[in-house]
């Protein structure tokens, strides 16, 4: 099992982007948290999968049979509002 950190933010009109700092490139988006969890979920999965087929090394070292998302929560309109989801 894989665990890794996402971060969110919500943007001005409402739409909550999640990315993966590990994972370069690896990002996704939402209207709601649950939306974007499981949107992340998908794209590691994806991400994962790709980097099988080129045989990158660096991210082949994770089990990726099941992906678990542990997250940071960032409101982009108040850097004081910061929530640990986990």
């Amino acid at each position: 099992m894989s665990q890794y950190y996402v971060l969110f933010e919500t943007e001005d009109n409402g739409t909550i982007t999640v990315s993966v700092p590990s994972l370069p490139g690896c990002y996704s988006n939402g209207q709601t948290i649950e939306e974007a969890t499981s949107n992340i979920q998908e794209a590691i999965q994806l991400y994962l999968s790709v980097a099988k087929e080129r045989n990158e090394q660096d991210v082949l070292d994770h089990d990726d049979s099941r992906v678990v998302v542990q997250s940071l929560m960032v409101n982009t309109s108040s850097m004081n509002n910061i929530h640990n989801y986990a």
